[in-house]
């Protein structure tokens, strides 16, 4: 399989039933070069004014080739449908004008629930911290803290409230005191925290991943995705992106969430697939199938009678 053709299966994929492999599908989504690109380039100071294609080719990892998935420090997946996972999307990335493998660290989140209860830029804070620990043993040895490197966590947000939509906020350490001495800023300026505030009226970076995450009508992302970002989709690649209209069970900008009975007649309708094919996909636990079944057996029959 074509590695465009894996990126077009992994982008229909994005919106699977349970809230786990949302996540999960959006991780894989986020792990292509040419996405990570733009954001760095647009939410990352280091990496103003690159080109994307620039930062593909050599700060991103190593490797090369527009549509190669980043390897991660933790990464364990190629595909949602094969059942593997991301567990965290974190990837170490060079700094232009620098000869260092390892500039910067940068971890992408990505949140469906704006308010689980909790302040989202704590959970931030404490993930951003847990990567600083973390390069310990990877980026530097024993006591030399002069080796650390500046760590950026990035959390896109699909559902906030609507007066933080569209908005893009930077937290990160800064001095501050009596004045005498100024501290270098690479000693103080390790931490930064960004949040990426989705909302269909989106501009910029955010419109771009709105469209990519989001955007249901497919015509409109291939060519949101093409003509304004460069993301180019082959035939072969259109044509797998019907995949996620026919699968699709969360359209977060509609606030609708599809029941999996529902799930299971789309993919049924739009592939062929069985009842049984449908239930394994979705990972639908046994004693729910026949529940699912009546609802498929209805929407099937409703179907059947608005033809007739």
């Amino acid at each position: 399989m074509s590695t465009e053709s894996s990126f077009s299966k992994d982008l229909n994929e994005i919106s699977l039933f349970s809230d786990a492999k949302w996540d999960n599908a959006c991780k894989i989504i986020l792990s292509y070069k040419p996405i990570l690109a733009r954001i760095m380039s647009e939410c990352i100071p280091e990496y103003q004014g690159c080109d994307p294609q620039e930062i593909i080719d050599h700060y991103i990892e190593e490797g090369t080739g527009s549509l190669e998935l980043i390897h991660g420090k933790s990464q364990e997946n190629v595909s949602v449908k094969n059942g593997k996972v991301i567990l965290d999307l974190v990837y170490y990335a060079r700094l232009p004008g620098s000869e260092e493998k390892i500039g910067l660290v940068i971890n992408i989140e990505c949140q469906s629930e704006y308010n689980p209860g909790y302040p989202l830029l704590k959970r931030a804070g404490y993930y951003v911290s847990k990567e600083v620990v973390a390069q310990k043993g990877r980026v530097f040895e024993g006591n030399h803290y002069g080796d650390l490197v500046k760590t950026y966590s990035i959390w896109i947000c699909l559902n906030p409230p609507k007066y933080r939509q569209n908005i893009v906020k930077k937290y990160n350490m800064t001095e501050d005191g009596d004045e005498g001495y100024q501290e270098p800023k690479e000693n103080y300026d390790f931490i930064t925290i960004i949040m990426i505030n989705l909302g269909k009226e989106s501009t910029g970076i955010a419109r771009m991943l709105w469209v990519l995450l989001l955007e249901i009508d497919l015509d409109k992302k291939k060519q949101i995705l093409e003509q304004e970002y460069g993301i180019k989709m082959t035939k072969e690649m259109e044509g797998d992106a019907a995949y996620m209209s026919g699968i699709s069970t969360y359209f977060i900008d509609q606030g609708v969430k599809q029941t999996q009975g529902e799930c299971a007649y789309r993919l049924m309708k739009a592939y062929n697939y069985t009842f049984e094919e449908a239930m394994l996909f979705f990972q639908v636990p046994e004693e729910e199938w026949e529940e699912c079944h009546a609802i498929v057996k209805s929407l099937q029959n409703d179907k059947t009678h608005s033809m007739q």
